[in-house]
């Protein structure tokens, strides 16, 4: 079947290049981090940039990705630390539509449905003490990751 699908294509480290995924995200899911390709490969894995496509959001529906233009990395580690690091997080509502993930943003979402496609890279890392209040955060100032250009932004 892989031949059908990918022609004279290889196949990516002997496996079929690509993997989908559903989500139906009724909460808020576990928030995710990738390396990038220089990382990726010092640890003998592949970067994965992922493609989501945001099917349907409930109103109060939220996108998690990339961190907030300024924040440093010992800001970052301290609020991993405390549990809070959902305040460091780009978020926004959700729209219908194309939203590219780039390796290195953190990323997780809520109450939304969405297609994933992106390769089958299995290096990743969940980060704990995502902690959010009841209305989001952040919500009035900051973006989504879909149309960004950077992992802060």
């Amino acid at each position: 079947m892989a031949k059908e699908l990918l022609g004279a294509a290889p196949a990516v480290h002997g496996r079929f290049p690509l993997l989908i995924k559903i989500l139906d995200a009724q909460d808020v899911l576990s928030l995710q981090v990738h390396p990038p390709a220089h990382k990726a490969a010092e640890l003998q894995g592949e970067a994965k940039t992922e493609m989501w496509y945001i099917a349907d959001a409930a109103p109060e529906g939220e996108l998690f990705a990339g961190l907030k233009r300024g924040t440093t990395r010992h800001a970052f580690e301290e609020k991993l630390r405390s549990g809070d690091v959902a305040r460091m997080l780009s978020s926004g509502p959700c729209e219908s539509g194309r939203c590219d993930v780039p390796a290195k943003w953190p990323r997780s979402c809520a109450r939304l449905r969405a297609g994933d496609l992106r390769n089958p890279a299995e290096l990743r890392y969940h980060l704990s003490g995502l902690r959010l209040e009841p209305q989001g955060i952040g919500r009035q100032t900051a973006r989504t990751a879909c149309g960004a250009g950077a992992g802060q932004h």
